[in-house]
């Protein structure tokens, strides 16, 4: 499925690995509100959408996926503007954040609490761009499954002939940022390209089509970089990667 520009953020993988129907699951509370709904995707240990209602203080709301979530994106859904946090496990902790934009990480400890989310929960701060009494948010919670996906970072060397990073799988969607500089949000996606080097991607927080830069080559079990541009000497970089035959895996997720 070739990416293409929506209102939602262009970090997110292809759609079709989420549910398109939310439902409401009784289990899953922020407390002090109600009307939190749940979306299972597919493969439903992967990734949930939860919708849930703030309430100013500290809280966690239920993800319903029964592992812990290593990556999520949430957002007040009015305004439209409003802006995207975005927490990662290798970030520096979980009282640093990032934004759908080209800036390091940032230490703000009012979003996910200074605390890491469980297999149960996400916890959240009083910051209101993620919880203001009585606002509406989105939250995009994801999961790692051996073989599925995969979220992690890596450290640059400065070569052409980058680090390799392993995902033990093929990569069929793959998310790239620099976290203590500033960077862009680079996405590959192997439908775009089929062989290698692949130096087509997407500079996911802008308006642009696909640009050709930013080589790597794809591989059967991970990702080995072939630019400087990922790949500053010492520069520390998180990705997220999700398989390009996750279906083989189906029964067992």
């Amino acid at each position: 499925m070739a990416l293409r520009r929506v209102a939602m953020p262009c970090i997110l993988p292809p759609p079709a690995l989420f549910a398109q129907t939310p439902a409401k699951h009784p289990a899953l509370r922020l407390s002090g509100t109600k009307n939190l709904h749940f979306a299972s995707a597919p493969f439903p240990r992967f990734s949930a959408i939860v919708s849930y209602i703030g309430n100013g203080t500290a809280s966690t709301i239920g993800h319903g996926l029964g592992l812990p979530v290593v990556f999520i994106i949430a957002k007040q859904l009015a305004p439209s503007n409003n802006v995207w946090r975005i927490g990662h496990k290798d970030l520096t902790n979980w009282s640093y954040q990032l934004t759908f934009d080209n800036t390091s990480q940032a230490l703000n400890v009012g979003i996910w609490d200074s605390t890491p989310p469980t297999d149960l929960v996400v916890n959240l701060g009083p910051n209101p761009t993620v919880n203001s009494n009585n606002q509406n948010y989105i939250a995009y919670c994801f999961a790692e499954v051996e073989g599925f996906s995969k979220f992690s970072r890596y450290i640059g060397n400065g070569n052409a002939d980058g680090p390799f990073v392993y995902c033990g799988f093929k990569p069929n969607y793959i998310l790239v940022k620099r976290i203590d500089s500033k960077s862009d949000w680079v996405i590959y996606n192997i439908d775009d390209i089929t062989t290698n080097p692949n130096n087509s991607c997407l500079i996911a927080q802008t308006t642009s089509a696909l640009v050709s830069s930013h080589s790597i080559d794809i591989l059967s079990n991970g990702f080995k970089v072939r630019n400087t541009t990922l790949n500053v000497n010492n520069g520390t970089y998180i990705f997220a990667a999700f398989a390009e035959a996750p279906f083989k895996y189906a029964t067992s997720i």
